[in-house]
C-alpha cells in the first residue's frame, strides 16, 4: 500500500507530472528556464514562481500545453498519454520489454505453458535485442521442458541457446555432456538441501541457514529456491547481526528476484525497518489515539465511561524513547516475519503516544483470543522476551 511500492499509482503521478511540467531533467532548480540564473540571492523567489508551470521553457515537447483530462471513459484521457518525444517513446519500449520478459516467466513457471512462452520469447526476439536476457528466457524456457519431460523443446531451447548466445555461461553449463545427469541430481539435492536449511531456520540454528545458503548459491545458481535460501538467511542475518545488514540482505534478494512471491513480504519488511514507514512524531498520530482524546473530551470526570468495544490490538508500551521504539520495532517484525511466514499482522510505531510514553500497536488480529496466544507466543521467545525486559516493555491487549 505504500506510494513507492505501488505501481499504478507511481505510473499515474508520473504522468500527471509530465502533462504539466513536461520531460524535466532530475535537477536542481529544475522549473527554471535558466538554470544561471538560480543563485543564492535568488533563492527567495515568490511562491507563485516557484509552483506555476515555465510554458516558455523549451524542454523538446509541448506536453505542458496539452489539456489534461482526468476522466478515465474519455477517449482523450488515452490519447495524451501515447508517447511523443524520441525519451517517451524509450521509456515506453523499455516497459514493454519488461512487460514481455514477466509474461513469458508467468506462461512457463506459473501456467506451466511452453508454447504460450515460446510465443511471447519469439515476439521479445523480434521487437529487441538484449542477449544476457534472451540467454536467460532460452535457458529458463530448457530448464521448464525438462521438468514437464517435453523432450522436443528442451532440445529446440538448448540449439536456441547454444547456437545465438554461444559466449554465455548459460550456453556453457547446458553444453556440458554430464549437465543434463547432473541436473537432475541437482534437483533431487537441492530440495533437499532446502528442506534441511528450512529445519535448521525452525530450530534457530541460524548458522547452519547461512553456510547451506552459501552452499546453495555456489552449486544451484538458476535453481528456483535461491530466492527462498536468501529470505531464510535474511532473517537468520537479523537474528544475529543485527538491523543494517539485514537490511542488506533483503534489498539483494528483492532486487535480484523483483518478481518472487516472497519478495513483497521482503519489501513490507524493508518498509517496516524505516525503508518507507517511518515511526510518526507530535499530533495525533492514529486513530487510537484520537478516540482516547475524544473520550476523555467529551466524557465527563464525574460520569463512568461505557465499556467499549474490543479491538483486538496488542499494544506494547515503553518510556518515551524514539531510538528505543524502533529497537521494539525493528525486534517485533523479525519475530514476526520468522514466525508467521502466513499470517500477516500490522505494526505501527507511535513515538509522542502519550506524554511519557511511546508505544508499538500490533493488530491484524481476528479475535481477543488470537490476541491473548499471539502474546503467549511473543514471552515464549527467550530472545525477544530478553529484549522486551532490556527496554522495559509494557503491554495491554485493547
Amino acid at each position: 500500500s505504500w506510494y513507492f511500492y505501488n505501481d499504478d499509482l507511481l505510473r499515474k503521478g508520473k504522468q500527471q507530472f509530465q502533462q504539466k511540467w513536461g520531460n524535466r531533467p532530475l535537477d536542481d532548480n529544475w522549473r527554471r528556464r535558466s538554470k544561471t540564473m538560480a543563485s543564492a540571492s535568488q533563492s527567495a523567489t515568490t511562491e507563485e514562481d516557484e509552483t506555476k508551470p515555465d510554458l516558455l521553457a523549451d524542454n523538446g515537447d509541448n506536453a505542458q500545453n496539452t489539456p489534461t483530462v482526468s476522466d478515465i471513459y474519455q477517449p482523450e484521457y488515452y490519447i495524451q498519454q501515447i508517447p511523443k518525444t524520441e525519451s517517451d517513446l524509450k521509456a515506453s519500449n523499455e516497459q514493454i520489454a519488461d512487460a514481455l520478459y514477466a509474461l513469458t516467466g508467468i506462461y512457463r513457471d506459473r501456467l506451466e505453458d511452453l508454447p504460450a512462452a515460446k510465443a511471447t520469447m519469439d515476439d521479445y526476439e523480434r521487437r529487441f535485442r538484449n542477449k544476457d536476457v534472451q540467454a536467460d528466457m532460452y535457458y529458463r524456457q530448457y530448464l521448464a521442458a525438462l521438468k514437464l519431460n517435453d523432450d522436443n523443446e528442451a532440445q529446440r531451447s538448448k540449439d536456441a541457446l547454444v547456437t545465438n548466445f554461444p559466449d554465455t555461461e548459460q550456453a556453457r553449463i547446458v553444453s556440458n555432456p554430464a549437465y543434463l545427469e547432473s541436473l537432475r541430481s541437482m534437483a533431487r539435492e537441492q530440495d533437499s538441501v532446502y528442506a534441511e536449511t528450512y529445519k535448521a531456520y525452525q530450530a534457530g540454528q541460524y548458522a547452519t541457514v547461512k553456510s547451506m545458503t552459501r552452499y546453495a548459491e555456489d552449486n544451484y545458481v538458476y535453481s528456483p529456491l535461491i530466492p527462498r535460501f536468501l529470505f531464510l538467511n535474511a532473517v537468520a542475518t537479523a537474528r544475529t547481526e543485527g538491523q543494517q545488514p539485514f537490511k542488506e540482505r533483503l534489498t539483494d534478494m528483492v532486487e535480484r528476484y523483483p518478481n518472487h512471491e516472497l519478495t513483497a513480504m521482503a519489501k513490507s519488511m524493508l518498509a517496516m525497518m524505516g525503508e518507507g514507514q517511518q515511526a510518526q512524531k507530535g499530533g495525533s498520530p492514529s486513530s487510537l489515539q484520537d478516540k482516547r482524546q475524544e473520550t476523555t473530551e467529551e466524557t465527563p470526570q464525574e460520569e463512568q465511561p461505557q465499556q467499549a468495544e474490543p479491538q483486538n490490538i496488542l499494544l506494547l508500551t515503553i518510556a518515551h524513547d524514539e531510538n528505543r521504539l524502533n529497537e521494539l520495532l525493528y525486534e517485533v517484525a523479525v519475530f514476526n516475519f520468522s514466525q508467521f511466514l502466513i499470517k500477516d499482522f500490522d505494526l505501527q510505531a507511535f513515538v509522542d503516544y502519550s506524554a511519557t510514553q511511546s508505544a508499538l500497536k500490533i493488530s491484524g488480529f481476528d479475535s481477543q483470543e488470537e490476541v491473548e496466544w499471539y502474546l503467549n507466543i511473543l514471552k515464549a521467545d527467550r530472545t525477544l522476551q530478553t529484549k522486551m525486559e532490556q527496554l522495559g516493555v509494557t503491554h495491554q491487549i485493547l
